[in-house]
């Protein structure tokens, strides 16, 4: 499925105000776990340009690493292919105000339980101007993805190819994971940029 920008950020600015209504904060903690897709295009730009922060969780993995993800998260509001729901457990009251912006979760596999590392919009806004530099993107790129926006290099992909302006093509099909160059030749993309394990496999 392919992102322009039309719209964007109109449907964005739309699931900003439902994120928020059902919070019941201004600036909620966020956990959304869609499938890559234009739905979750959608919620990394609301997030940013409501200035929330946002935690992607791969809905495709076990429940139970899904469950801990979200139990170690304490996130206010999550959004999954259900809809929004509150979280009546979370810790927003008592939680101090934090920087809004991405957070990645470790998987927890080194013991004592999935941890968040927080990459705040500030940071990242002074970042994906050079990075979409560096990848030489423009308005006329066109941005190949096969990685689910929880890992962190699929978030940096999108990131510097919506500040280019670039148009983007995602998949998240295994076929596609399993041969991207195939995914990216079928969507005329310009381009791709894979983690190491799926260098191996293009290879």
């Amino acid at each position: 499925m392919s992102v322009g920008a039309d719209g964007l950020v109109g449907a964005a600015e739309e699931l900003r105000l439902a994120l928020v209504a059902a919070a019941g904060v201004p600036r909620p903690l966020v956990a959304v776990s869609l499938p890559l897709s234009t739905d979750a295009v959608v919620a990394l730009v609301a997030a940013i340009l409501g200035d929330l922060s946002v935690c992607f969780v791969d809905p495709s993995a076990a429940e139970e690493h899904r469950r801990s993800l979200l139990q170690a998260l304490h996130p206010d509001v999550v959004l999954d292919r259900s809809g929004i729901r509150a979280v009546a457990s979370s810790s927003s009251s008592s939680r101090e105000a934090l920087e809004a912006g991405y957070v990645a979760m470790s998987s927890g596999s080194t013991g004592g339980g999935p941890k968040g590392v927080l990459s705040s919009w500030a940071g990242i806004d002074a970042f994906v101007p050079h990075g979409a530099a560096v990848l030489d993107l423009d308005p006329s790129s066109v941005w190949a993805e096969v990685s689910h926006l929880s890992y962190d290099l699929a978030m940096t992909n999108l990131l510097v190819a919506l500040a280019a302006g670039s148009s983007l093509h995602l998949s998240g099909s295994l076929g596609d994971r399993l041969r991207p160059l195939g995914f990216c030749a079928r969507v005329e993309a310009t381009h791709l940029r894979l983690a190491p394990r799926f260098i191996d496999l293009a290879a």
